[in-house]
């Protein structure tokens, strides 16, 4: 059986990056190295900057800015695209209950095959939900949040804050986010006296680290 293809919205991607682009860019790598076919919704951006090289196609919208109109601009923009350019999509994932969720179940007004999950990004005074009701149209962005088919929050927080906004119905998975273990794993013992030695440190100095 074919797997169905992902499409990933994020309202910025790469060359903007902080944690909700970078956990769309690994996903989207990851699901294409498993074989699964993905791609990136995004706005414009990236104009005259050297970007990498993707294993996966990355869709910019003509939307740019950050207001709360460009915001709708991509919601409406990306339901409109997906409507039409999208139909090989079985899966849309939103990065943020926000402008990406908003495109996400707009397009499935239009094309009720799709199926959508929405990543909850935040919780707490940066909550994806406190956010959205200083935007237009909260009641009817809750209204239409009731049609994604499963949230995926970080933690329990998240989970109350559905609940506490009307969206509690929605299945809800908890998933906090993965670390790659491969990159961040404990260093070999040749690999600790290699640096060591380039860094210009004795093998028995004392050394601390702080990020």
């Amino acid at each position: 059986m074919a797997r169905p293809a992902v499409c990933m919205l994020s309202a910025s991607f790469v060359p903007t990056l902080g944690g909700t682009e970078r956990q769309c860019w690994l996903l989207s790598e990851w699901l294409a190295a498993a074989g699964v076919p993905v791609a990136v919704l995004t706005r414009h951006g990236g104009m005259g900057v050297e970007l990498p090289r993707f294993p996966f196609p990355v869709h910019r919208l003509p939307v740019a800015g950050g207001s709360r109109l460009a915001g709708l601009g991509y919601a409406l923009a990306g339901a409109l695209w997906l409507a039409v350019r999208g139909r090989g999509f079985g899966v849309l994932h939103a990065h943020q209950a926000l402008s990406p969720a908003l495109a996400a179940v707009l397009a499935k007004r239009l094309r009720p095959r799709h199926r959508v999950v929405v990543k909850v990004a935040c919780s707490g005074d940066w909550s994806d939900f406190r956010l959205a009701q200083a935007r237009p149209f909260y009641r009817s962005r809750i209204a239409l949040l009731r049609t994604v088919d499963r949230f995926v929050v970080l933690n329990g927080e998240s989970a109350a804050e559905l609940k506490a906004v009307g969206l509690g119905t929605v299945p809800t998975r908890l998933l906090p986010n993965g670390v790659d273990a491969r990159r961040f794993r404990p260093a070999e013992p040749g690999e600790r006296a290699a640096l060591r030695a380039r860094l210009g440190l004795r093998e028995e100095a004392p050394v601390a680290l702080f990020v």
